[in-house]
């Protein structure tokens, strides 16, 4: 199913300097069973109910899929967690260049930069293209003026607004779910107490996935089965209660402030993009719970295998210690080929490739590294995914959101919370000339007391 391998952050593997005993986990056994009863206290209730979302029918996206099959282009209309989890699960399951080999076409508008909205429009034929726009908020800068350009070109080509905009936002709060009342637009509804980065088995990533033509049920078991099994394993035996344990120390302890997502698998990219808001926007906190200072919070940082092997792990390997490795992979590939070297089999560059397998060369390459860097103290840990479908990423999605909520009761933060991110949100209104943030935008001129801009001018005739 899921495999976690904690070798390489033994003292044995990599030295007693940052090295763990082999039962760490029983040394915080405490803790973290402390950390385990208050998540299982919490099941059920607020701001818990993201850990109930595999167990909901969701009827009312199954029962959309005959809408979704009259549309050859599904654009997902959002940014961070109201797009992170759609582009994970599209990138993780689908082929590399679906939308060149498909007649049902996907695309993200998920930035405010110009060209990533209008270079779609570019290649859909509106008249065949649902837009899907998704924001908790109903308010989202980014979102909605995308949605704004998305209006005002339906309404120039004449085309009725309910037939092509499908909205995801909350029940009753924000301007896009009035927006919608008011043009008869079909609505799904984010729950209450689930936050973007928590929310993609909900329409929010469960829409385009079945527009992607991906198994809702399959998807929604692989998480039930990792709940069955973090519910009947106590958390000293439990691997994502130990992984989270993991990450925690060699942050606190050891002053590893960087988590490198070693992602050894091209269709695990987007998974590493989606986990890397989770973790940095869930635990990236200045105040604890109880009002202290902390400042803390290891900053994710997505990276390929084995291509980054190429340009990074001369740093990783001789420069600051201050990164924990987490490789993910996947054991069984769903696409494979074997080398025949044949006549070139004289060359020495070649010739060791023979009767092996691509799959080969790339775990290779992936053990290489994990032992070049734990031979050099650098501690990793492995997680692996039996294959690539549905089911495991399902598991895997839901793995990783338990193992986030599960550290932030060792940071002792709200998991839950982004007021980081909300403060850019106002200024960013604030410039824009938002109403209601005259006193942010006042706040902003009085503060900004000094300008330092230097240019390279233009070449002068």
């Amino acid at each position: 199913m899921i495999s976690f391998d904690f070798s390489n952050v033994l003292k044995a593997n990599i030295g007693g300097e940052f090295g763990l005993s082999p039962n760490f986990p029983d040394e915080y056994n405490e803790i973290i069973r402390k950390g385990y009863l208050k998540i299982e206290n919490g099941r059920g209730e607020y701001p818990y109910h993201f850990m109930e979302l595999p167990y909901e029918s969701h009827d009312e996206v199954r029962r959309f899929s005959d809408i979704l099959g009259k549309y050859k282009n599904f654009v997902v209309v959002g940014i961070g967690g109201s797009a992170l989890g759609a582009y994970a699960l599209f990138n993780a399951l689908k082929h590399q260049y679906h939308n060149l080999i498909s007649d049902r076409r996907v695309f993200f508008i998920d930035n405010s930069d110009p060209a990533t909205i209008l270079n779609v429009f570019d290649v859909v034929d509106l008249k065949n293209t649902l837009f899907n726009i998704i924001t908790k908020s109903g308010s989202t800068a980014e979102t909605m003026s995308a949605f704004s350009l998305i209006f005002n070109i339906l309404k120039e080509h004449n085309l009725p607004f309910h037939e092509h905009l499908v909205v995801t936002t909350d029940r009753e709060k924000g301007d896009l779910v009035r927006i919608a009342g008011e043009y008869n637009l079909h609505t799904f509804t984010i729950p209450e107490g689930v936050g973007g980065r928590y929310s993609l088995f909900t329409p929010v990533g469960l829409l385009p996935a079945l527009y992607m033509g991906i198994d809702l049920d399959a998807l929604l078991e692989g998480a039930k089965y990792v709940d069955a099994y973090w519910r009947r394993t106590p958390a000293e035996e439990n691997p994502i209660a130990v992984s989270a344990l993991v990450n925690y120390l060699y942050h606190t302890a050891y002053s590893r402030n960087i988590l490198a997502l070693m992602c050894y698998k091209d269709a695990l990219r987007g998974m590493g993009l989606w986990y890397q808001q989770l973790w940095a926007e869930s635990l990236g906190k200045k105040y604890d719970l109880d009002s202290n200072l902390v400042e803390t919070g290891a900053t994710p940082v997505v990276l390929r295998g084995a291509t980054d092997q190429h340009s990074l792990l001369q740093l990783f390997m001789e420069g600051p210690n201050d990164k924990l490795f987490v490789f993910f992979e996947i054991k069984d590939p769903d696409r494979d080929r074997r080398f025949q070297i044949g006549s070139l089999k004289k060359y020495k560059s070649l010739a060791y490739f023979d009767d092996k397998s691509s799959h080969d060369l790339i775990s290779a390459e992936m053990s290489g590294v994990k032992y070049a860097l734990a031979f050099n103290g650098k501690p990793n840990y492995t997680v692996s995914l039996e294959s690539l479908d549905a089911y495991h990423l399902g598991a895997l999605i839901y793995a990783l959101e338990l193992q986030t909520v599960f550290t932030s009761t060792l940071y002792n933060v709200n998991p839950f919370d982004q007021p980081g991110v909300e403060e850019g949100k106002k200024a960013t209104y604030a410039i824009m000339g938002r109403e209601g943030y005259d006193e942010k935008r006042k706040e902003m001129q009085d503060n900004i007391k000094e300008n330092l801009s230097m240019e390279i001018p233009s070449k002068t005739k």
